[in-house]
């Protein structure tokens, strides 16, 4: 979010979005598929500082959930619905993983029941 002058800052960011890997048993999934549509904004007349710090902060806090989960996380690569799938009917030992998988393998995965947490993209580094 971008505030103009007269507009309020948005809330800082948490630092610390290590949480959002979640217990064991939801499993990242990397996903090349875009975000949903925004709806499209007027633009701002200003950047205020404080939307470059939390844009920053998100940043950061985005890189550190990547380096967590690939430091903590088995990759699965493009097996990861397969490997969900067997981690979840008992046919794999129960452990954490990620990887990439299709917008329909996704939809398919939560229909059997199967929850899955989408990772966010890292930014471009500038």
């Amino acid at each position: 979010r971008i505030a103009a002058e007269h507009q309020q800052a948005s809330p800082p960011v948490p630092s610390d979005l290590a949480d959002l890997a979640g217990p064991a048993g939801l499993s990242p999934v990397a996903s090349s598929s875009a975000p949903p549509s925004v709806p499209k904004q007027q633009p701002q007349a200003a950047i205020s500082p404080a939307a470059g710090e939390g844009a920053a902060a998100l940043r950061m806090a985005v890189r550190a959930l990547h380096q967590k989960i690939q430091a903590e996380f088995t990759n699965v690569g493009d097996k990861f619905a397969d490997e969900a799938r067997k981690i979840h009917h008992g046919e794999a030992d129960q452990q954490n993983i990620y990887g990439t998988c299709t917008a329909d393998e996704q939809r398919e995965l939560a229909e059997d029941g199967i929850e899955v947490l989408p990772l966010p993209d890292l930014p471009p580094e500038h």
